[in-house]
This record gives C-alpha cells, sequence and structure tokens, in this order.
C-alpha cells in the first residue's frame, strides 16, 4: 500500500456561488506555501478572496460561462503544493 502524504494539497470539493460570482475549494493544506494561485479552465489566477488551511474563496468573472472546467490550485513548486480537480 502507497504511503500518503499528509502535507499534500488536495481539493475534496468545489462550489459556485453563481449569485455573488464567487468559487468556494474545500480541501487540505492550502496554507502549505503561498497565497493559492487559481486556475479554472483558461481562467488564470483567479483573485483570492480569502483562505485558509481548508477553504479558498476566488472571484469568477462576471460573465462567467457554467460549464465543466479542470481546476488546479498551486500554492509552491513542490509537487505536493499543487492540486487539481476535474
Amino acid at each position: 500500500m502507497a504511503e500518503v502524504d499528509q502535507n499534500k494539497l488536495t481539493i475534496d470539493r468545489v462550489l459556485v456561488d453563481f449569485a455573488n460570482n464567487d468559487l468556494i475549494i474545500e480541501g487540505k493544506n492550502f496554507a502549505n506555501g503561498t497565497v493559492p494561485s487559481v486556475n479554472l479552465g483558461n481562467l488564470h489566477n483567479l483573485a483570492v478572496t480569502a483562505f485558509n488551511t481548508s477553504t479558498i474563496n476566488a472571484s469568477l468573472p462576471s460573465d462567467f460561462v457554467h460549464a465543466d472546467y479542470r481546476l488546479t490550485v498551486t500554492t509552491g513548486g513542490n509537487a505536493n503544493q499543487t492540486g487539481a480537480y476535474d
């Protein structure tokens, strides 16, 4: 059985608050480096409005189109500081 890295950035759930154009990302180890960089599809470096170790809030553009996107979060250059969610 493979050993799990307890410090790895992990994205568990993603919610969209369309009324406020907010992206809410829930997971683990979001405060393990720098301010998170949030990319959603071709939208790069969304404005992070708040974050702690388990939640990130980021702003979506007002013209955001509802669709399926790949989400990536990065807090540094190490492999355990990047996570993705499809």
